[in-house]
């Protein structure tokens, strides 16, 4: 594969999986040569979620290099860190990000696993909507899924659903330890 792309922004990729234009290949050859992430955070990526894979590398990339810890951050005179290194740009501070990242492989899973799970079950949940991802920082995801999932914990202990007359259930569990009993139809 070719070298990586510094230029910045990604988010003209991110509906290309969307719309089935190009697939798991695609994503994953953006991931590593766009954004410039190790093949292995490009395999994890993918596995989560092909559709929001290049939102998640973009917006991990920009997180990264937002947090004064292993990122930027502008200072008063106007030049940026990373780690303890000044430079001048975030191109810079892309390419150290990307070129510490090289020999972590499981980077991405170890420090985002959780919240990429609570953003995609945000996102991939049918009674969503489409939310803009070039307008979306990871935070910004992380923030709006947290309170998706409050929200369900606050309706979870009041509903009790009922199936209607016109569906068939096809199985049925027995009820487990807490007396909730589940069933396909």
């Amino acid at each position: 594969m070719k070298q990586y792309d510094n230029n910045l922004d990604a988010s003209e990729h991110y509906h290309e999986i969307e719309y089935g234009e190009g697939g798991v290949a695609k994503a994953k050859e953006i991931i590593i040569n766009k954004i410039g992430f190790n093949e292995s955070s490009a395999d994890y990526l993918v596995s989560q979620s092909e559709k929001f894979a290049i939102w998640l590398a973009d917006s991990i990339l920009k997180k990264e290099m937002k947090q004064s810890y292993g990122g930027t951050y502008e200072d008063k005179d106007g030049t940026f860190g990373y780690g303890f290194i000044k430079v001048k740009n975030d191109k810079v501070a892309k390419k150290g990000l990307v070129e510490w990242q090289k020999n972590q492989p499981n980077w991405i899973r170890i420090r985002y696993s959780t919240q990429i799970r609570e953003i995609l079950d945000w996102l991939q949940h049918p009674v969503t909507p489409k939310q803009e991802l070039k307008t979306l920082s990871f935070d910004e995801a992380l923030a709006k899924a947290k309170q998706w999932h409050d929200e369900l914990k606050i309706l979870g202990g009041d509903i009790d659903f009922v199936e209607p007359e016109t569906n068939t259930i096809l199985k049925k569990y027995a009820v487990n330890s807490d007396g909730i009993g589940y069933y396909w139809v």
